[in-house]
């Protein structure tokens, strides 16, 4: 009843049979009433020793609950860990509840490979509909800004999956429509794709971003980049 003090929580064998398993019965009961949550809670146990045997029927049993009275309003996450105890379940338990919490509130890069290797499904939708699914269960999340995009994006590139790398690099520029360095990689990844007509018509795009005010390059290195897409076209035309 009194949750409101934080958004996220991580449990590392919480023992949750106190008071005649008051705290099991009021889980219960609140699930099953459906109740709004907008929280992450993320359970971990280890494997070895009596205490970890005793803890993990708990969180499996709070699963259960989850399972026979799904709830769109909260991230509920556990994991146990094979072959810790007690004490040594700690650090792997803080490590990935962290990535854990993170991932829940703004998709990281191991999220957009996961997109990405449904093939046929474009990755925007995908995005999308995460953002709508955390969304509602825990009441705000962080929408990948266009840096990450383009970041991710070089990452497909450098492992030649250029179709993956252009779509990202679109909706970074969609994000950010006057980043330069986006177009760049968008080029370069048209020129691996051996698509000289696709990467002109990118590179001429950030010519004509350079050639307005709010382009995100430093003054001085304005004509530096014209220089670099100009003989990039003139390349591509020989």
């Amino acid at each position: 009843d009194q949750n409101e003090l934080f958004d996220a929580y991580l449990a590392i064998s919480p023992g949750l049979h106190y008071i005649n398993n008051q705290v099991m019965n009021d889980a219960q009961q609140q699930i099953q009433e459906k109740r709004t949550f907008k929280k992450f809670y993320y359970a971990s146990v280890g494997s070895v020793g009596e205490l970890e045997q005793f803890f993990a029927p708990q969180i499996q049993q709070i699963d259960s609950f989850w399972e026979a009275s799904p709830n769109e309003t909260i991230h509920w996450e556990t994991k146990q860990f094979e072959g810790t105890t007690h004490w040594t379940t700690v650090a792997p338990s803080l490590a990935y509840g962290i990535v854990a919490m993170s991932r829940a509130y703004q998709p990281d890069q191991y999220l957009i490979e996961q997109f990405a290797a449904n093939k046929g499904v474009a990755i925007a939708p995908q995005l999308e509909a995460y953002y709508a699914k955390q969304q509602k269960a825990l009441g705000y999340l962080f929408r990948t800004d266009y840096k990450k995009l383009r970041y991710y994006g070089r990452q497909f590139a450098e492992m030649e999956q250029y179709d993956r790398a252009i779509e990202l690099y679109d909706l970074s520029i969609a994000e950010e429509p006057n980043d330069v360095r986006t177009y760049s990689n968008k080029g370069n990844a048209y020129r691996g794709m051996n698509k000289p007509a696709e990467a002109i018509a990118t590179y001429e795009a950030a010519l004509k971003v350079l050639g307005r005010e709010g382009a995100e390059v430093a003054v001085g290195d304005v004509e530096k980049w014209k220089t670099y897409f100009n003989k990039e076209i003139n390349k591509l035309k020989e």
